[in-house]
């Protein structure tokens, strides 16, 4: 089981190396465009926690996105200390670019889990005939 582990690891960290050279997005900064294209008005707080971010370092990170023209801004209305953000349409070609080498990888594990499960399911159906039917009622 341990080197299946190791081989998804290795695998999604090669697709994310595939992601970044086709949008060009560090693995971080496509993660936090992710969550606000999910959530689009997000606040920063919400933000910061859903990403799991400290306020310094989102600072910085809300600044090179703004700055990169994949994230814009405003004031929220109702708390002049929150600022909301939403994706650029930028943002949202570098999304699909980026999840096309991930559709890849997720097409390939899920043909091996269905694969797995049908031979899973034929050992149990194997197993239940040499144990349990023996002529007996």
């Amino acid at each position: 089981m341990t080197d299946l582990i190791n081989l998804l690891q290795q695998a999604a960290a090669n697709t994310e190396r595939l992601a970044f050279k086709a949008t060009g997005i560090k693995p971080r900064h496509l993660q936090i465009i992710r969550i606000v294209a999910d959530n689009p008005g997000i606040r920063s707080a919400d933000l910061m926690r859903a990403a799991g971010l400290d306020r310094g370092v989102a600072s910085w990170f809300f600044k090179t996105l703004l700055k990169d023209g994949l994230l814009r801004d405003k004031v929220a209305e109702n708390d002049a200390r929150q600022r909301q953000f939403w994706p650029t349409p930028k943002a949202i070609r570098r999304i699909a670019a980026a999840a096309a080498p991930f559709k890849d990888l997720e097409m390939l594990i899920a043909n091996e889990c269905r694969s797995s499960v049908t031979q899973f399911s034929a050992t149990l159906q194997d197993i239940g005939r040499i144990g349990g039917d023996d002529g007996e009622s």
